[in-house]
């Protein structure tokens, strides 16, 4: 896995270049949001489903949209790290 690879080439993760770090920490961000949203909205929403209220599914839709995204900027700045990082100034 990734992990695996960066500790056989660094080391440790201490040794780990700045911007490495940086796409570990909002990669992980991103999978604590989608948990978030597939454990908690989504199982909410489904429950107003069954029940056919339609105002309070409506208002979690808006959370999880707003959520998603969150995860598709953080997204674009991971691509923005990875494509810069090897320039940045460690």
């Amino acid at each position: 896995t990734g992990y695996w690879m960066t500790l056989s080439l660094f080391g440790e993760v201490v040794n780990v270049p700045y911007h490495i770090g940086v796409m570990q920490a909002l990669g992980i961000l991103m999978a604590l949001i989608f948990f978030y949203v597939y454990f908690s909205t989504y199982q909410r929403l489904q429950k107003h489903l069954m029940i056919d209220n339609y105002g309070p599914a409506s208002r979690i839709l808006g959370e999880m949209r707003r959520l998603f995204g969150i995860n598709l900027f953080l997204g674009v700045i991971v691509i923005l790290v990875a494509s810069s990082g090897r320039y940045w100034i460690n």
